[in-house]
């Protein structure tokens, strides 16, 4: 009968989220905004965008920009939220 003895380590992943920081914009009301969105996992997992919340004209298009199309009516200080 032989016996094997192996030693296991577990340790912990720090996979947090990438961070993304949009500055502060002025956009003309009636003019199309494109921003480009980046970001890298630490993991190298497929980074997604989504527009979370906002009171504007906003998308993400298949390019990884960020489009806002406020109109005349949207005049003013919104939050864009991107998750």
């Amino acid at each position: 009968l032989y016996t094997v003895q192996s030693e296991v380590v577990i340790s912990t992943v720090s996979n947090s989220p990438p961070q993304l920081t949009i500055p502060n914009l002025a956009i003309v009301a009636g003019d199309l905004f494109n921003l480009p969105l980046s970001a890298q996992d630490d993991d190298g997992d497929n980074v997604s965008f989504y527009v979370k919340s906002s009171t504007l004209n906003v998308a993400i298009n298949s390019m990884g920009f960020l489009t806002i199309n406020p109109s005349v009516d949207q005049v003013g200080s919104h939050n864009v939220e991107v998750y």
